[in-house]
């Protein structure tokens, strides 16, 4: 069977479009997928950023309150009394006190008054009171 030239010629001219076609959408393909990929990834790094903003400003809180409670005279006059005297009046004094702390912020759970011995004397949970919190490593170096 001859393919006359006209057909030879059109077949070429479709032959070199379909391959232009598929390397020009090829090409299309992979550029729009980087691109994506690229928009994807700026989006994760600025959510990253943010975050990481936001961890810092959470932990500069949370040490400018862990600061301020040995620092407000209140609480440390309490605290001394009580550690001394070690009496009912004055441990309601304290938990008074760290009631009204743990109103303000709502970033912990639980307060513990240790002696200089890592005895619990105070805790908001009472099942800790008494016992030795000396040999946790959370506990030890503190000055």
């Amino acid at each position: 069977m001859k393919i006359s030239l006209k057909s030879k010629l059109v077949l070429t001219i479709e032959s070199v479009v379909l391959i232009v076609a598929v390397i020009a959408g090829t090409t299309s393909f992979f550029t729009t997928k980087r691109v994506f990929e690229d928009r994807v990834y700026a989006q994760l790094q600025s959510v990253t950023d943010l975050k990481r903003g936001q961890i810092n400003l959470f932990i500069n809180k949370v040490i400018d309150e862990i600061e301020f409670i040995p620092q407000e005279k209140t609480i440390n006059s309490q605290l001394t009394a009580f550690l001394k005297n070690n009496n009912v009046a004055d441990k309601n004094d304290v938990k008074a006190s760290i009631e009204e702390l743990m109103s303000f912020s709502s970033n912990y759970l639980e307060f513990l008054v240790l002696d200089v011995n890592g005895e619990v004397v105070y805790a908001t949970d009472n099942s800790d009171e008494g016992k030795i919190k000396d040999n946790e490593s959370s506990y030890r170096d503190w000055e």
